[in-house]
């Protein structure tokens, strides 16, 4: 069986030590078969808060979540690229 090294290994963070550790093996892994890595994080587009039951857009309770998030997922994409490997982000 002949197999292909993946182009692309995607790596999901929610900014924990755990994520953490897991994009360091990611970069192991990517640097030995030239691949790129893709870090992502999914947010939550709004927040239910206690009655009354209302939802409410996160960008409107913390106005610079979205700026915070992007930053975080950039540090990490920064330490990826520091060791030679290409890199992106999304935030989802």
């Amino acid at each position: 069986m002949d197999v292909t090294a993946p182009r692309r290994i995607v790596v999901p963070t929610d900014f924990s030590e755990t994520a953490d550790e897991a994009l360091a093996m990611a970069m192991e892994l990517a640097k030995p078969l030239g691949s790129q890595i893709a870090v992502i994080h999914v947010s939550a587009p709004v927040v239910v808060l206690p009655p009354p039951l209302e939802l409410v857009s996160i960008p409107n309770v913390f106005p610079d979540v979205l700026r915070r998030m992007e930053d975080a997922l950039e540090k990490r994409a920064g330490r990826v690229r520091d060791g030679g490997i290409e890199c992106e982000i999304a935030l989802l």
